[in-house]
């Protein structure tokens, strides 16, 4: 993972620490390093990824090409450990349930009866008459009841 933090339009404010397995290791801030703490970022010898610090300035255009390179090197890093693939299929799969939910709603919102039904299921609901669980069971129920009677 790469963490970005944006300080202002001024770069006043620069991160001066990277926290690695529960320590503190200071950066060295010198124009050799460019601002990279080196013991942040994967020596290739674990499956962990550990997150630079990259000091970068949209204003000043610095760090830009070490920033872009930290990215290039971590998804490097996620296909060498073959957890970009597994990312990508959870990623997938999070999304498809996200797209059936939302897709849910809106076929129910389209459909007069359900969507009647679902305002007195919530009415009932605020009222103490039934919780959550059981209201989205109800509406649930009415679903599959429309779908076979057609």
């Amino acid at each position: 993972m790469i963490f970005i933090q944006y300080y202002g339009e001024t770069d006043s404010f620069v991160p001066r620490y990277c926290f690695q397995k529960g320590a503190l290791s200071v950066l060295q801030q010198s124009s050799s390093s460019r601002g990279s703490d080196q013991s942040c970022v994967d020596d290739g010898n674990s499956n962990i990824w550990k997150p630079p610090v990259i000091l970068t300035s949209s204003v000043s255009e610095r760090g830009l090409d070490d920033l872009w390179q930290a990215i290039l090197r971590y998804k490097q890093h996620l296909l060498d450990t073959e957890k970009w693939d597994s990312r990508r299929r959870k990623q997938s799969q999070y999304w498809m349930w996200k797209q059936f939910t939302r897709m849910m709603q809106s076929k129910m919102q389209q459909d007069p009866r359900l969507r009647e039904k679902a305002k007195q299921l919530e009415r009932e609901m605020l009222d103490g008459l039934l919780t959550p669980r059981v209201a989205a069971q109800e509406l649930l129920d009415g679903i599959f009841d429309i779908v076979d009677h057609k």
